[in-house]
């Protein structure tokens, strides 16, 4: 009766009933070779890294966090991001203090 009043989806795919569904987490996964340097950079000072192609369950999940408020997103979007700085620290590419910097998701 609820998902009446107040619909659930996915934030990936928008499968109902689901905040977050099997498919969607697979797709976000962060796989062992992870993250890679992004090239062209503006400031090639400046390292930049990418968990992944910006598409897909990833994209709308993002969106769906940073213009539609789905707060319940920032568990599965913490954890990839959790993990691709641990490794970032492991393999001694980058060190601490640490700074990110959320890219904004349109053009100004």
């Amino acid at each position: 009766m609820l998902d009446l009043v107040l619909p659930l989806q996915c934030g990936g795919c928008g499968e109902p009933s689901t905040r977050w569904c099997a498919a969607c987490a697979r797709e976000l996964w962060v796989a062992a070779d992870q993250p890679h340097v992004v090239n062209p950079r503006v400031d090639p000072r400046v390292p930049v890294f990418a968990l992944g192609r910006y598409a897909g369950a990833r994209r709308r999940a993002i969106l769906a966090l940073k213009e539609h408020g789905r707060a319940d997103l920032v568990g599965p979007l913490a954890g990839a991001l959790a993990t691709g700085v641990h490794r970032l620290l492991s393999w001694g590419i980058v060190e601490t203090p640490l700074t990110v910097v959320p890219a904004p998701t349109r053009r100004s």
